[in-house]
This record gives structure tokens, C-alpha cells and sequence, in this order.
């Protein structure tokens, strides 16, 4: 069980009192890596609309991947903008960077295992 926690880069509770705490961090980092999934879904989907040759050169698919972009800059100036602006998204920072180690280390293993089967 422990190593589920350790998984995800949260502590496990081991005392009654730290249950609530693990509780929080939990939900911290559920909102984070969903968050953290659309992201990734829309770059997915620029990289591909960039990239397939029939829709590329489509007006209707340039915008859209021109918008699909441009929400994920602006989603990124929410979390690199500088200190005179404040971060309006309700994602933990700290949980926003645990839900991209964790997403980088699935992939990894996904790859390394069709590496291994391949």
C-alpha cells in the first residue's frame, strides 16, 4: 500500500491525524493531473492536425489548432508568468509538477515495455 503512495509522490498516512492531510494532497493532485491530461490531449492535437498531411494545409484545421494553441500558451503564462502576475488557477503548482513527473514516468514504462516486447 505504501508503495501506491510512494507512487504518487505522496506520503502515506500512518497516523489518524494524517489522514485528512493525505486526503487534501489527493484531491490536489487528481485536479492536477486532469488538468494536466487536457493539456496534454490538446497538444496532441495540434501535433497532429501540424502534422497529418490531408488537414494540414486546411484553413477550418489551422484555426483550430491556431486556437488550441493558443490556450495552451495562455494556460502556461498562468503558472511561468512573472511575480507581478498572479496565478489564477486553482491547480496546485507543486501537485501540477508531481502529475508531470508521473505522466513522463507512465510513458517512459509504456515505451521501455514496448521496447521489451518489440
Amino acid at each position: 500500500m505504501v508503495k501506491k503512495f510512494n507512487n504518487l509522490k505522496i506520503s502515506a498516512p500512518l497516523n489518524n491525524e494524517d489522514y485528512e492531510r493525505t486526503i487534501k494532497d489527493l484531491d490536489e493532485l487528481r485536479e492536477a493531473l486532469i488538468y494536466w491530461g487536457k493539456i496534454t490531449q490538446r497538444q496532441n492535437k495540434i501535433k497532429f492536425i501540424r502534422g497529418a498531411k490531408n488537414i494540414s494545409s486546411m484553413e477550418e484545421y489551422q484555426k483550430i489548432a491556431d486556437t488550441e494553441e493558443q490556450y495552451v500558451l495562455d494556460q502556461k503564462q498562468l503558472f511561468t508568468g512573472d511575480a507581478n502576475t498572479e496565478n489564477k488557477s486553482t491547480i496546485n503548482t507543486d501537485k501540477l509538477k508531481t502529475a508531470q513527473i508521473i505522466d513522463r514516468e507512465i510513458r517512459n514504462n509504456k515505451a521501455w515495455e514496448n521496447e521489451q516486447m518489440g
